[in-house]
């Protein structure tokens, strides 16, 4: 109401700043009231003719200057015509945004500065939390909108996000009627018998026009049914939708709007297998024997999916002539794996690290074998030093905090290390990160960091407990990123590294089933 009001006072004054949209071709000004006027600079006045309950006229506004100055005339000075605008030579008519229009007393400098929102940056959102505010009863973003092939697809698809800035994806949150999707024009509908309907009009022709409304109900009618059809100059989303979010929340939601897996080029993972050293030199394999560890998953699709993580990977080993012999084990390898193995690999949350497993794992180390652990392996739930004793570094609950977000991980080790030769100093991933990490990181080689409360923390490291030899990876809470070739390129090298033979042994399964462009 506040709104309608304050533009009544800006329409009296009859005097304004009007900025039209890039494509615009022609303007049109509808009021029940007789007016008239000019958009400066432009030969054709302002009109308009009496069609039905009103009066109408359209503008060529083509070699308009983008920011107009319009001046109107009218004997009531409190009406509120309705403006609309098409493309070109099309016939649809789009609401004009309130955002287009400002008042004469503005000067085109400041409205040329607030139409242009500075960039922000969203330091601190989580994924995770933002998809459960996105899917929320609170929210009920996904009612309308789909992103990522989820939710529903009443209202935009929302999954180009990613290629927006965080400033005019929040003004179009904050203002649904700032930038009106031309593909989702609202209509309000009277019919004949005297209903009103409000909705998208989803198909049209002669027999009959299909509108759905913003609760996903479909009504279909005839053209003859039809009394009045307008274009809504408002969204069908809500506005104040997330005035009751903290600042954090608000982080969250973005967060997750703004961000999606990363996409690898062939071009990318090449480039990092070229200089591998399974291209430089013949490698001679000798018979592996490793054992992939798994538990039930623990968190949502997706995420920390130890059963598939392991049944890929069993076939990803045994898909070759890798002349390997991979076997699976469930939360623990039994004795006499531990006594064959050459590697054994840890992708779940260890909830009993008891004395016995410490114990077969210290054996394990002391004769040559080889650990690989991923991310939630890397979990003490309690007395998490004797797990970083072990493998370098480790976290625990409530001492260790966790972040779902996009980072860079940083590769910190000399360019001419085997497990990273070849990749880029910096990578891009959407990952989940752990920090501070408990454990010497002295005492192990780092050779991968992401950048966290202003600190380098380590993030994949290798570490050798006398015989023995630890890979560790932070990364890796999503199956997305366990697809990742160049995660895999990482993953599949520290694998051999800990196995003790050439980094490029199995370099080969690096994109098979993995997602690259």
């Amino acid at each position: 109401m506040l709104m309608r009001v304050l533009w009544r006072v800006i329409w009296a004054a009859s005097q304004f700043w009007l900025r039209l949209p890039e494509d615009a071709s022609r303007l049109t000004f509808k009021s029940e009231i007789r007016f008239s006027g000019v958009v400066v600079g432009i030969t054709n006045r302002i009109r308009p003719k009496l069609k039905g309950p009103g009066f109408v006229d359209e503008v060529d506004v083509r070699s308009a200057d983008r920011w107009s100055y319009v001046l109107l005339n009218s004997t009531n000075k409190g009406f509120l015509p309705a403006v609309s605008y098409r493309r070109g030579t099309e016939s649809l008519e789009r609401p004009l945004p309130l955002s287009s229009l400002y008042p004469r007393w503005v000067s085109t400098n400041k409205v040329r500065f607030e139409a242009t929102e500075s960039k922000i940056v969203i330091v601190g959102g989580d994924f995770e939390r933002g998809r459960s505010l996105f899917f929320s009863d609170q929210l009920k973003c996904s009612t309308c909108h789909r992103i990522r092939s989820e939710g529903g697809a009443i209202g935009p698809d929302l999954s180009n996000l990613v290629s927006r800035d965080a400033a005019s994806v929040l003004r179009d949150i904050k203002d649904p009627n700032a930038s009106i999707n031309p593909d989702y024009v609202a209509y309000n509908v009277s019919l004949n018998d005297g209903n009103e309907l409000t909705g998208f009009i989803r198909a049209q022709d002669n027999a009959s026009i299909q509108l759905i409304g913003v609760d996903g109900k479909e009504t279909q009618f005839r053209p003859t049914e039809v009394k009045e059809m307008r274009v809504s100059s408002v969204s069908l989303m809500p506005t104040g939708l997330v005035d009751g979010l903290k600042d954090e929340q608000m982080r969250d939601l973005l967060t997750f709007l703004l961000n999606e897996p990363p996409k690898r080029s062939a071009a990318e993972v090449e480039a990092a297998l070229s200089a591998g050293e399974n291209r430089k030199s013949k490698i001679e394999n000798r018979k592996l024997e490793i054992v992939l560890v798994a538990s039930k998953q623990d968190h949502g699709p997706g995420q920390h999916d130890y059963p598939a993580w392991q049944e890929s990977w069993l076939r990803l080993l045994t898909s070759a002539a890798t002349n390997v012999v991979a076997v699976p084990a469930w939360e623990w390898p039994d004795q006499e794996q531990s006594k064959t193995a050459d590697v054994i690999v840890l992708y779940y949350w260890n909830h009993d690290w008891t004395a016995e497993r410490y114990r077969q794992m210290d054996e394990f180390l002391a004769r040559g074998g080889g650990l690989v652990l991923f991310h939630s392996a890397t979990i003490a739930d309690k007395d998490p030093e004797q797990l970083a004793e072990r493998i370098g570094l480790a976290s625990q609950p409530q001492r260790t905090k966790y972040l779902h977000a996009p980072f860079d991980l940083k590769f910190v080790a000399p360019t001419n290390h085997p497990i990273i030769r070849g990749l880029l100093r910096q990578i891009h991933f959407l990952d989940e990160l752990y920090w501070p990490m408990i454990g010497d990181p002295g005492r192990v080689e780092v050779l991968a960091t992401a950048s966290i409360d202003g600190e380098d923390r380590p993030m994949i490291w290798t570490f050798q407990k006398g015989k023995g030899r630890v890979f560790a990876s932070i990364v890796g809470h999503y199956t997305w990123t366990h697809d990742d070739p160049l995660f895999r390129v990482i993953a599949l090298r520290g694998l051999a590294w800990a196995a003790g033979e050439p980094v490029g042994r199995f370099e080969g399964l690096v994109l098979a089933g993995a997602h690259s462009q």
